[in-house]
């Protein structure tokens, strides 16, 4: 049974943890993540909301720290990435990666390339 608010603290880099291991699967939903760290879903949303984030933002910055390692390091394709990540449309996730980067992944990649030669 999930532990309720009064049993522990939970704090935001805890959750930003267990978000990171599993969004490059692709599961980093907000009851799996819940789940891993053994408390209901809306306990953690009273956490975070009293840490003054949420778990979409935590979520974002962790998906698109996976898009630019994987952009940068790897020669997979963006459909590949954008599926790995969680994304059904290659276009939702390089409408997200633009928000988040100013540049398309693509432009990105390209860019990255640039810098390493």
């Amino acid at each position: 049974m999930p532990r309720s608010a009064a049993e522990f603290h939970l704090d935001p880099v805890e959750v930003s943890d267990a978000v990171s291991a599993l969004v490059r699967d692709g599961d980093a939903t907000i009851q799996k993540v819940a789940d891993e760290l053994g408390v209901s879903r809306r306990s953690m949303q009273r956490y975070l909301a009293d840490s003054g984030v949420t778990f979409s933002g935590i979520r974002d910055q962790a998906v698109n720290h996976a898009a630019l390692t994987m952009l940068a390091h790897t020669a997979m394709p963006i459909a590949v990435i954008s599926r790995k990540l969680g994304y059904k449309n290659p276009s939702s996730f390089t409408r997200a990666f633009v928000r988040w980067n100013g540049v398309t992944p693509l432009n990105y990649r390209r860019l990255e390339r640039r810098e390493v030669s």
